[in-house]
């Protein structure tokens, strides 16, 4: 931290010898002084008495202070999905369950009854298509049998024929011949017609062995229902059914909180919009643990500004590795929008405003130079200057570490003024604070005893 630099007293009265006055200053003059002594003392008057402090680079960061309640990410309300009666509660309250726990049991017996019956129907529609199986089966048995015997009605009607030319056969035989070959037709044609009618039977009968797996898979799903699961691993914080209630269906019977992941939801107005992006850090702070400071990061920002409120909503996940955070805490948060690392901070009690432009004075080889200041990050006492630089050499522009400011007398300076001025090396938490309040309460700081001053810084 900057040190903390009060005033020495050099300019004074040459009415006579001063004594201590309210202020804590004194001069200790001898009446014999040379008229060397007296031109330097005159040379004194000419400057001018400042409080200062020296810049030293420090971390700073710009912060968004808000307030807001720890939440869950993930969160849903277990419902019954089918009436019944609780007959089971395997679980406790606050209790951490996995995926696929059972929660909670309804009477499931006519549900069961229901699935049996199901089942039965589905093995009656299996063994309808082993019958009709047999069938088709049967079906291409017979059509193969009937075109043998139309190939074997078709040789004798050759016979018959050629006998009948050679007059070998009476023409009784060839009809009969002919009548033989006809019929095997008509049975071939019978035949192809029961397989065909056979095929769609088993078609029609491997349809309603499909619905009847059908219904037997939405059986068992009902009866999944009468067994209440965990659909992820959560924690469970209330128990609205403790066993033997009978409820309704889309009745709440738990609260299941995903206690993984933790988050804030945030609301900022939309001038701040362009401030923020998704990965910043936010800072959380609650009272149950107020030395300690827990990190979140932005990983959503809401693409619609609320046209009511002009403010858009910001959420960021909650790091909590030791699972401390409890849903529905109160907590301040701060968003870090930027960072600096090797900040120029300078005290608010030293900056002047030429029209909008803030600017502060520096003593360099113990005169005053006003330097603009190029605002960067804004504390409650102190301003960042953006317009900085490390080189040794002086630059009339830009402030560089260990730069001295002035933080008093700062008002009756003008460019170029001889000024002179003390150190004090103890250190402060707040230079910039304590140094407007000495100067406020206790006047220009001393040594212990009057001394003579040579007229040097």
């Amino acid at each position: 931290m900057p040190s903390l630099l009060f005033l020495l007293p050099q300019a004074c009265s040459h009415d006579g010898p001063e004594k201590p006055d309210g202020s804590g200053t004194s001069i200790d003059r001898s009446d014999g002084a040379s008229s060397a002594q007296a031109a330097s003392r005159a040379a004194e008057d000419e400057a001018k008495l400042v409080g200062i402090v020296r810049l030293v680079p420090s971390k700073v960061q710009d912060r968004l202070p808000c307030t807001t309640h720890v939440e869950v990410q993930h969160a849903v309300d277990i419902l019954a999905e089918v009436p019944g009666q609780v007959i089971a509660v395997p679980i406790q309250e606050g209790q951490v369950v996995e995926r696929g726990t059972i929660l909670c049991e309804l009477n499931s017996k006519e549900a069961g009854l229901s699935l049996e019956t199901a089942k039965n129907e589905e093995k009656i529609a299996e063994t309808l298509i082993d019958e009709m199986d047999l069938g088709a089966e049967e079906s291409l048995k017979k059509i193969e049998q009937a075109r043998l015997n139309l190939a074997d009605a078709k040789k004798q009607l050759d016979r018959a024929t050629k006998g009948v030319a050679e007059r070998l056969t009476s023409t009784s035989e060839l009809e009969n011949a002919q009548l033989t070959l006809d019929k095997a037709k008509h049975e071939l044609t019978l035949a192809e017609f029961a397989a065909r009618r056979a095929a769609l039977e088993l078609v029609k009968a491997r349809n309603q062995r499909d619905q009847k797996v059908l219904a037997r898979r939405i059986e068992e799903r009902k009866l999944e229902k009468y067994t209440i699961r965990a659909p992820f691993r959560g924690i469970v914080p209330e128990l609205k059914v403790r066993g033997g209630e009978w409820v309704t269906s889309s009745k709440v019977l738990f609260q299941l909180y995903d206690s993984e992941r933790l988050q804030v939801n945030i609301t900022r107005p939309q001038r701040q919009f362009g401030l923020l992006k998704i990965g910043q850090l936010v800072e959380i702070q609650v009272d149950a643990y107020p030395d300690q400071v827990f990190q979140a990061r932005i990983h959503h920002l809401s693409p619609v500004v609320n046209m009511e409120t002009g403010s858009f909503l910001v959420r960021a996940l909650i790091q909590d590795p030791d699972k401390k955070l409890r849903p529905g805490m109160f907590c301040r948060a701060d968003i870090i929008t930027r960072e600096s690392h090797q900040a120029l901070m300078i005290p608010k009690i030293a900056i002047l405003y030429q029209g909008d432009l803030p600017h502060a004075f520096v003593v360099r080889e113990g005169k005053a130079h006003q330097i603009e200041i190029q605002p960067g990050i804004e504390l409650k006492d102190s301003l960042e200057a953006l317009n900085k630089t490390s080189d040794a050499a002086v630059d009339d522009m830009n402030y560089r570490p260990g730069d001295i400011v002035v933080i008093k007398g700062k008002e009756k300076l003008e460019e170029g003024d001889l000024v002179v001025f003390r150190e004090d090396r103890e250190e402060t938490s707040n230079p910039a604070v304590e140094a407007a309040a000495s100067s406020e309460t206790e006047g220009p700081s001393m040594d212990s005893e009057p001394k003579k001053d040579s007229g040097g810084d």
